[in-house]
């Protein structure tokens, strides 16, 4: 049997749909720890709502054993305290989703470039912020206490990995870098990647319908993907700072953290005024797609690997993408023929010149990567391994 514990989240609808098709029936069963109503998942599947730690939950990790699998989707806090404590003789197999350990305290990961590491900072300092009490967002003062705190959490991560024995992502680059923080693990990578919730025979009937317009400016630029600190916003700013007044500055900010966005918002009309376009309202994806295919250039501010689907369909449209070339996603991309281009080099006075042609061709090639039959072939694998 494969055990799978899942947060409620729109990739997981479609992996559940793929998993039915890929098996038995019966030999799946998906408990959800998020508390319901869910706000993506809906009752076409048989999902049982199961908290870490509750009744339910224990009940049905306790009846694995030899031949079972338990396949954990997004290691989260809660997980890992539960996994380190948890002995089985089934295979542990963990989907890795990126923030499930860029952006945990049992790492030393500096996800914040300068000034909105100073923003957080002023935040801590002042004990204003729910950043102050949420870990995912601490910014770590260094003293002993602190420093205990994250020793602690790294032997409770520690002992969980331990008991992990696949990594299942498409990034081998990732699993390298966990391997580095946690040289003691046993667990082997494993190719895996969740489908795109979309496919583009959709997106183009999409942008075919109707197109949309967002302003009156002749050029549009995105930043980052969502309301995070780990865009970094005011950084990617500084970068802007004189770009060309014909310009739409877009912020994609229907989700996040409140108090962020609203600064965020306030720097942004502070420095552009009205070319800063902020989207704070959820859009349905069809919307999302047609406001995308109206880009002339993204530029992703993150230090770990985010915004994946948003890249994706930006190269199908033929857009310029900046990310940063630590991330282990730069290097994947341009392993895969993609024309991927370094934050580092971004420029204000050529960063709208077209991409050639065949550049052009092969991100539109490479934007079908993670595409949903490529993803059924990796799921159908990782439920029989």
């Amino acid at each position: 049997m494969n055990l799978h514990i899942m947060p409620d989240d729109k990739y997981v609808e479609t992996y559940i749909e793929m998993a039915e098709r890929a098996s038995n029936a019966g030999e799946n069963v998906y408990l959800i720890r998020d508390k319901e109503p869910y706000k993506y998942l809906s009752e076409k599947f048989p999902l049982i709502n199961a908290p870490v730690g509750s009744a339910v939950f224990n009940e049905y990790t306790a009846k694995m054993g030899n031949g079972d699998r338990i396949l954990l989707h997004f290691l989260h806090p809660s997980v890992i305290k539960w996994l380190a404590n948890f002995t089985t003789s089934a295979k542990i197999g963990w989907a890795y989703w990126g923030a499930d350990f860029y952006e945990h305290t049992y790492i030393d990961y500096n996800n914040y470039d300068r000034l909105t590491q100073a923003f957080l900072d002023s935040k801590v300092d002042n004990h204003l912020s729910r950043f102050y009490l949420l870990s995912k967002y601490r910014v770590w003062k260094r003293n002993r206490k602190e420093k205990e705190s994250r020793r602690q959490a790294n032997q409770v991560a520690a002992k969980a990995l331990a008991k992990i024995d696949y990594i299942f992502h498409f990034m081998k680059g990732d699993y390298d870098l966990i391997k580095q923080y946690f040289p003691s693990i046993k667990a082997k990578f494993e190719y895996f990647h969740y489908s795109q919730p979309f496919s583009f025979d959709d997106i183009e009937a999409d942008v075919q319908e109707k197109d949309i317009t967002i302003s009156n400016f002749s050029k549009h630029i995105w930043i980052s993907n969502c309301g995070y600190p780990t865009g970094n916003h005011l950084d990617v700013f500084q970068l802007l700072k004189d770009i060309d007044d014909d310009t739409g500055i877009c912020l994609p900010l229907s989700y996040g953290d409140k108090e962020y966005t609203a600064h965020i918002i306030k720097e942004g009309k502070r420095l552009f005024g009205e070319r800063l376009i902020p989207f704070t309202e959820y859009m349905d994806f069809s919307t999302f797609v047609r406001i995308l295919k109206q880009m002339d250039v993204a530029i992703m501010g993150h230090n770990s690997p985010w915004a994946m689907g948003n890249i994706l369909i930006l190269f199908y449209f033929g857009r310029r993408v900046f990310v940063k070339e630590r991330l282990p996603s730069y290097q994947w991309m341009k392993n895969h023929g993609a024309c991927i281009e370094r934050y580092e080099d971004f420029d204000v006075n050529t960063c709208f010149e077209p991409l050639s042609a065949e550049c052009i061709n092969r991100n539109k090639e490479y934007s079908n990567i993670l595409s949903r039959e490529n993803s059924f072939e990796t799921i159908s694998k990782m439920l029989k391994i």
